[in-house]
């Protein structure tokens, strides 16, 4: 019997907490072509003047992937290329 506490930061959810962990876990398993394929998508978009927008490409990837399966998703984090890319991934 395993128990999991989560704590969220102050501007997000705990919803969006979880999702992002699990994300790192699907990052994880992800080829490097897809990886690739996200570092290139990332790069090309503008982002603006945004500190959140400026991390590496894994954080983007969680921080997108828990907004795109959050029920009360994020602005910051909402571009529709990022979303499609999430919801394409093999599963």
């Amino acid at each position: 019997e395993k128990e999991i506490a989560v704590a969220a930061p102050w501007h997000y959810s705990r919803e969006f907490t979880t999702l992002h962990e699990v994300a790192h876990k699907i990052w994880e398993g992800l080829s490097d072509q897809y990886r690739q394929a996200w570092a290139q998508l990332v790069n090309s978009t503008e982002k603006g003047d945004d500190p959140a927008l400026n991390q590496e490409p894994e954080e983007l990837f969680c921080h997108t992937y828990a907004n795109t399966y959050s029920k009360h998703p994020t602005v910051t984090f909402h571009f529709p290329k990022w979303v499609q890319f999430i919801r394409e991934l093999p599963r």
